[in-house]
C-alpha cells in the first residue's frame, strides 16, 4: 500500500527537524520577546500549530496555559509530550484542523504560513477556530530582505531551505493576513541592523490579529481535542 501524503510530509518532517535539533528557535530571544509581547493575558486555551518539540511555547512563556500543539512530526511531538510543555495532536496544516470553530482564546503560528501550498487556507482555519475577539500570532521569514535580494540579482539561491514553499514580504504578509483576520499588525524584527531599515534590513517578520467578528459564523462538529 502507498503511504498517503501526509505520512510523506511526516517522513520529510521529521528529517528536517532532526537536522535543525531540538530547542531550535529561529531569530532566538529577539523573535520570542517581539511574540512575547502579543500575547493577551486573558488568553487560557492556546493551539500551537506547527509547534514541533514545543520550544516557542516554553520560550515564550506559555506553560501555565491549557496549549495544545498541532505537527505532523511525531516524533517532535512525542518530545512535548514526555517535557510537558502541551498536548500533542497529530495533523496535516495543510488541511481543516481537526478543532471546533470558536474554540481557542489564541492561535501561535510561529513560522508556519510559508511551509504551507495554500496559506490562505490555513489562515482561515485559524480565523474559525479562534473565538470572537481571540488573537492569532504568529512569525515568517522576511524573505525579500536585502540579503536575499542581492543573492538573486547574483544568480544564487536566496531561499535554502526545501521545506520553504511561500514568501513573504511585510505587504504581502498583512494582504494574506487581512483575508480572515483583523486588527493586523506586523513587525519587522530580528539582525544587527534591524532597527536601521526594518522592512528592507530585518530577518524576520512578527504578526499578530484578531478572529473578524463575523455574523452566523458556522459551527462546527469536530472535537476542540
Amino acid at each position: 500500500m502507498s503511504p498517503t501524503n501526509s505520512e510523506v510530509l511526516s517522513r520529510l518532517y521529521t528529517r528536517h527537524n532532526a537536522k535543525r535539533g531540538r530547542e531550535f528557535i529561529y531569530g532566538g530571544s529577539e523573535r520570542i520577546d517581539s511574540m512575547r509581547q502579543f500575547i493577551p493575558q486573558s488568553a487560557v486555551r492556546v493551539l500551537d500549530v506547527g509547534c514541533r518539540d514545543g520550544a516557542l511555547a516554553a520560550a515564550i512563556g506559555l506553560s501555565d496555559r491549557e496549549v495544545i500543539g498541532v505537527d505532523i512530526d511525531e516524533s517532535a511531538l512525542k518530545d512535548a509530550r514526555a517535557k510537558r510543555i502541551l498536548s500533542p495532536c497529530v495533523a496535516n496544516l495543510w488541511y481543516p484542523l481537526p478543532f471546533r470553530t470558536g474554540s481557542v482564546d489564541l492561535v501561535l503560528a510561529g513560522e508556519v504560513l510559508e511551509h504551507i501550498a495554500f496559506p490562505e487556507l490555513l489562515v482561515r482555519e485559524i480565523g474559525r477556530v479562534l473565538r470572537p475577539g481571540g488573537q492569532a500570532v504568529g512569525s515568517v521569514p522576511n524573505a525579500f530582505r536585502l540579503k536575499n535580494r542581492l543573492l538573486f540579482l547574483a544568480g544564487r539561491p536566496y531561499e535554502r531551505d526545501p521545506t520553504h514553499l511561500r514568501q513573504f514580504s511585510y505587504s504581502m504578509l498583512r494582504g494574506l493576513l487581512a483575508t480572515h483576520l483583523e486588527a493586523i499588525e506586523v513587525q519587522s524584527v530580528v539582525g544587527r541592523f534591524a532597527a536601521v531599515w526594518p522592512r528592507l534590513l530585518a530577518n524576520d517578520l512578527v504578526w499578530k490579529g484578531k478572529a473578524k467578528r463575523l455574523l452566523g459564523r458556522e459551527s462546527d462538529p469536530r472535537s476542540p481535542n
